[in-house]
């Protein structure tokens, strides 16, 4: 059972009342908005590559260094 806490900045992952991790939620979304921003402007690699590094310091963030390669398969255009 995965609970949820939140606040205006913060949000808290707990599982079974341990915490996981904390990322600032506003800071992720800036950074999302800056992607969807390249992406209108049309830039697709850039847009990219600015998800590829914002996961993995999401990622490091969590104390992954890399996503595990047994879990979801890659879809065609990732292969």
């Amino acid at each position: 059972m995965i609970l949820f806490s939140a606040s205006l900045k913060i949000l808290t992952f707990r599982a079974w009342g341990e915490i996981m991790s904390t990322i600032d939620a506003q800071a992720v979304a800036q950074r999302i908005d800056t992607v969807l921003d390249i992406l209108v402007a049309g830039d697709y690699h850039s847009a990219i590559r600015n998800l590829e590094i914002l996961k993995s310091e999401l990622l490091a963030h969590n104390g992954a260094d890399n996503a595990p390669e047994n879990g979801q398969p890659k879809a065609p255009w990732e292969v």
